[in-house]
């Protein structure tokens, strides 16, 4: 799975110009740009590696940022981080996260959940297929809730897996989905989502957000076959 060939992208190739500009665009002109290395990564997504100064005068950059030579998308994004108190609320982060999505240029993504760890709050956003969440279509981005700054970005599930899809019809209804949830479980939240599978294949499914012993978890039910496919902690 991880060697299943080269990442097709749309578009034209860009040349290191480009690519500078790119970033100049999304994270200001307040910071010096300059070309760190060219390459191809996991799945072939080949990258520029645009690094990034907080001045000309600075030993080493603060941020590394990956733009696609094919297309000019915003692939994966770096910066350094340093100890500081929480200073913004997670719902400033997560207005934090949004406006930087709309910055990059993806379309149709919605935020998910999210996790705090060591003070970085970081959001799962799915692109959204006529109210179904895909899974495999999926960008992280990362904000520093001491510094308000987006401090991580991954593209690369997204820009590897996005692709048109057409829905298999809904054979079980929510209702019907539950039947096959086992006796004791009792659903806060669901939703219908496309989740991927360990053979590379994805499954239409319920998802049953619920809580035990103090824990939460996602629990997905098979649209088409009321088989449960998995359960996430």
């Amino acid at each position: 799975l991880e060697n299943k060939g080269q990442v097709t992208l749309e578009g034209e190739e860009i040349d290191w110009a480009t690519a500078k500009e790119k970033a100049k665009a999304i994270f200001g002109d307040q910071y010096t740009y300059e070309a760190h290395g060219k390459s191809s990564k996991a799945a072939g997504l080949a990258v520029y590696t645009v690094a990034m100064r907080r001045s000309a005068n600075d030993e080493t950059p603060f941020a590394y940022f990956d733009i696609s030579i094919t297309g000019g998308y915003a692939v994966q994004y770096t910066a350094n981080t340093e100890d500081g108190k929480q200073a913004i609320s997670e719902e400033t982060a997560l207005s934090n996260s949004d406006a930087f999505m709309q910055t990059i240029g993806y379309t149709n993504m919605k935020a998910g959940y999210y996790l705090i760890d060591n003070n970085i709050f970081t959001v799962n956003y799915t692109y959204d297929l006529n109210g179904v969440a895909v899974y495999p279509d999926m960008i992280k981005i990362s904000v520093d809730m001491a510094s308000g700054e987006i401090v991580g970005l991954d593209a690369k599930s997204y820009l590897e897996n996005h692709h048109k899809r057409s829905l298999p019809a809904l054979i079980l209804t929510e209702a019907g989905a539950r039947e096959h949830l086992a006796n004791g479980i009792t659903p806060v939240a669901c939703r219908r989502v496309i989740i991927p599978k360990d053979n590379g294949d994805e499954a239409y499914c319920y998802e049953f957000r619920f809580k035990e012993n103090n824990t939460e978890f996602l629990l997905y039910i098979n649209a088409e076959t009321g088989k449960e496919e998995d359960v996430l902690i």
